[in-house]
This record gives structure tokens, sequence and C-alpha cells, in this order.
């Protein structure tokens, strides 16, 4: 029954490096694509500079946060896999006894 948890966490936790995999491709996307109304000729041009600058910050941002996230997800991942080993390890000992 634990160990069934457990993996349902590990299941939801790889699921969870998937989305934030996908939501970088996403950033980094709408961060490198050029996008046609970023460059419409009848809008001031030093407002589209000041967009330019504001898009390219928030999509910095939103990187750092995600690359924090991943650093978090590894981290617990890890946790988790001593978790496992140690409820293994625990098992196997049980089965000795008897």
């Amino acid at each position: 029954m634990f160990t069934h948890e457990l993996h349902l966490i590990r299941s939801h936790i790889l699921q969870y490096k998937s989305l934030l995999s996908d939501f970088q491709e996403s950033v980094v996307f709408v961060r490198d694509t050029p996008n046609p109304a970023m460059d419409a000729s009848y809008l001031d041009q030093e407002h589209l500079v000041l967009c330019r600058e504001r898009l390219a910050k928030e999509c910095d941002a939103l990187l750092s946060e995600i690359e924090r996230l991943q650093m978090a997800r590894n981290m617990l991942d890890s946790r988790l896999t001593n978790v496992m080993n140690l409820v293994s390890k625990n098992v196997g000992y049980r089965y000795e006894l008897y």
C-alpha cells in the first residue's frame, strides 16, 4: 500500500517535469519568435521598444522561475528515491526475519 503511494507520487513528479519542460519551450518560443504586432508601423517606435524590452524581461523572469522549480523538483525526486530505497530495504529486512 505504502509503495503504491510512493510510485503514485513519482508519477506525479514525472508529469510535473514534463509540464515544466513544455512551459519552458513555450516561453522560449514567445521570446525568440518575431511577433508581427511588435513591428506595426502605425505604432510609436518608442512604445514598441518598451514592449520588446518588457517582453524579454518577463520571459527571462519566467525562465528563471521555471529553472528554480526544476531544481526543487529534482530535489523532491531525489528525496523520494531515498524514501523508496529505505522502504525497499525495510521490506526486504522484514522478509528475512520470517
